[in-house]
């Protein structure tokens, strides 16, 4: 759950305008499982949909296959991974494959922490 509040928090500094539900399912006719999204968010007018981990190894090619399949359903303007801990360089080199899988023009982005989501802050 900590990812979801981190990220909604992320894309509220970084928006106009955000409207956001988080952890939706999407069923399918004729199949009964369910594909999953973290947070779904319309954002600066634009539909995003968004898969978070804790940690960026915790990200699997089930699971950005599954994210590929609901974004070429939803047809989004922007998909989004993201993960608060984690190396950096395996979240893009994922970003570079999710593009790849969805193949349609879809922007295709990720979400990590800024270097000041780790640094204590001196007035707290």
């Amino acid at each position: 759950m900590f990812p979801v509040i981190w990220a909604q928090n992320e894309l509220l500094e970084q928006s106009e305008s955000l409207i956001f539900v988080p952890g939706l399912k999407f069923y399918r006719v004729n199949n009964p499982d369910p594909l999953e999204c973290d947070l779904v968010a319309i954002r600066d007018g634009k539909i995003v949909l968004i898969e978070l981990k804790t940690n960026a190894s915790e990200f699997g090619k089930g699971d950005l296959e599954k994210f590929a399949t609901l974004c070429k359903i939803i047809m989004p303007q922007k998909a989004m991974i993201g993960s608060i801990y984690g190396d950096k360089s395996k979240l893009d080199s994922m970003r570079k494959e999710l593009k790849r899988m969805i193949n349609d023009h879809i922007d295709v982005d990720i979400l990590y922490p800024s270097e000041y989501f780790f640094k204590p802050s001196w007035w707290l």
